[in-house]
């Protein structure tokens, strides 16, 4: 499907893994987002809104795989 959205510079929103840049506070690790995905491959990580409890549980998923990258590194 991401090859497809490439090649057909479709520009559809998939959860994709991608570098974050302070999107939802979070920088310097990759994270499954929604994101536009045209021939340019990865073109907008999008952030939509979240409540309270969804961004807590973002942030803590983020914390894990800090963790867990920080033990094989």
């Amino acid at each position: 499907r991401i090859a497809e959205c490439i090649i057909r510079d479709s520009h559809a929103v998939l959860p994709i893994s991608v570098f974050l840049s302070g999107q939802y506070g979070l920088q310097g690790l990759c994270l499954s987002i929604p994101t536009v995905v045209g021939q340019n491959g990865a073109e907008q990580v999008l952030e939509i809104e979240l409540d309270a409890k969804e961004r807590q549980k973002l942030i803590e998923s983020a914390e894990e795989i800090r963790k867990t990258l920080s033990q094989i590194v």
